[in-house]
């Protein structure tokens, strides 16, 4: 058994440095590569019979290439879904108040981001965490190979789950687009690819 959580390809806010919550843009064509490359390496290494994955346009369009050979089901699921940035939606890191950017960085897991978008208040990882924890707790005991693709939110939430660090080392946790978490026998190991 094995569970591999992965990531979106680079998206062209991720490319322009904006912040991308609940927000979307399409996958660019490093993104098109990453996620190619993704593929060859879950294809070799492991045998998915299942996919559980956010609702975000930009997932979508990466399990459509995950899964381009494999040809297995996903299940949509909502507790998959990127934090919401609140008012920071589609902004450029840039047009952030510095002093908001340094309170967040000095506590990323617990800080709350402000006002809202779309009419969806802002979190924080800590609230995506307890949102998501229950599906990993479901999965972890599987007895087939399981692939979630999600966001870097959902990855710090399963690092934190699996890996079982202390809050405050999440704050420096930074999850690439080449990096995949694998739990095999229990195990977990953040692989880069």
């Amino acid at each position: 058994m094995a569970i591999v959580i992965c990531r979106h390809g680079q998206t062209v806010y991720n490319k322009e440095d904006r912040f991308q919550g609940v927000s979307n843009s399409p996958l660019t064509d490093k993104g098109v590569k990453q996620t190619k490359k993704l593929r060859d390496f879950i294809e070799k290494s492991f045998d998915i019979k299942l996919f559980y994955i956010s609702p975000a346009p930009r997932v979508l369009q990466t399990f459509k290439i995950l899964n381009t050979n494999l040809q297995k089901p996903a299940i949509i699921d909502y507790r998959l879904q990127e934090v919401c940035y609140g008012s920071w939606e589609g902004k450029y890191r840039s047009e952030i108040e510095k002093t908001l950017l340094e309170q967040r960085e000095k506590n990323r897991f617990k800080f709350k981001h402000p006002g809202t978008y779309q009419g969806k208040k802002g979190g924080s990882y800590q609230e995506l965490y307890c949102t998501v924890k229950p599906l990993f707790m479901e999965i972890e005991n599987s007895r087939q190979d399981i692939c979630i693709i999600a966001h870097h939110g959902i990855m710090i939430a399963a690092y934190k789950y699996f890996f079982k660090p202390k809050n405050d080392a999440l704050n420096d946790l930074r999850i690439n687009h080449n990096q995949v978490i694998v739990i095999q026998n229990h195990n977990p190991s953040l692989i880069t690819i």
